[in-house]
Parts: structure tokens; sequence; C-alpha cells
């Protein structure tokens, strides 16, 4: 599959790589002091980043925060609150995945065209959801094939 852009600005880059029902994965480019995605969860997928280049800061709960650097991986499954953004003064680029897919690449076409779409992605549960420890934040994970 040839990458496809779905938004290309100066502070922001997002390509879908592969859109199979197994998984949907995007690489994302955020600029400086970008912000990312407000605190959600998922309630029937994982969430997965690899950060390949600067660095990412990923909330996880309530009000953790890890700072994943080049080669960090971080799985946060169903019904753990998330969000990210780039907090330093560099670009961070990731690799983002969904597993299963769940529709994210349509619902990141849906968002760039103005359309409506129906996606797993919803606001931090009133109870708080699965505790943050149930992430994996795995720095220095490396797959072949993958700078």
């Amino acid at each position: 599959m040839t990458p496809e852009v779905i938004t290309d600005t100066a502070d922001r880059r997002v390509e879908v790589l592969c859109e199979i029902d197994a998984m949907h994965m995007t690489r994302t480019r955020l600029g400086p002091r970008r912000a990312g995605t407000d605190p959600h969860v998922h309630r029937s997928h994982n969430d997965v980043f690899y950060v390949l280049a600067g660095e990412l800061t990923v909330r996880l709960g309530a009000d953790g925060e890890v700072t994943a650097a080049p080669g960090t991986l971080v799985v946060v499954p169903p019904l753990v609150v998330h969000a990210y953004r780039n907090a330093s003064d560099a670009d961070v680029v990731f690799l983002n995945v969904h597993a299963p897919g769940s529709g994210f690449a349509p619902y990141l076409r849906a968002l760039r065209d103005g359309g409506a779409h129906d996606f797993d992605q919803h606001p931090p549960p009133a109870e708080g959801g699965r505790p943050a420890s149930e992430a994996l934040v795995v720095p220095g994970a490396s797959f072949p094939g993958v700078p």
C-alpha cells in the first residue's frame, strides 16, 4: 500500500500506512510543542505507539505521563485513559497502530473530509477506566525493517 496522506501541514503530517482488519497503522509527525489528542479511551481495541524520532509524551491514566524516546513502544489496552502530545522543541515521528483496526483509517478520512464516522473513541469513563499500570511501556524495542 502506498502511504495515504491524511494531513500535511507545517506542524503535523499523518499518513495511513496499513489498513487491514487486524490493524490500521499510521505514521505521524508532530511539530514542536504540538498537541496531539485529548484524553480518551477505546473500548474494544489496543492503541499502540512506536517512536521513530524525537520524544512523544504519552498520558496514561488520570495524571501519569511517560516520555517515549526513539525505540520506545507504548501499548495502551482497552479502557486505559490516554492522550499524547509533543512537549519538546523538536519534531516527533511515531507509528500508531490500532489493533484491531476498528475503523481508525476511515475515521481519519472523515475528520479530514468533514464527514461523520462512528469510531471506538470515547471520553474517559466517570469511574476512571482501567489502571494506567496495565499499559505497557518498552524502551529500546526493535523490529526488523523498522529504523
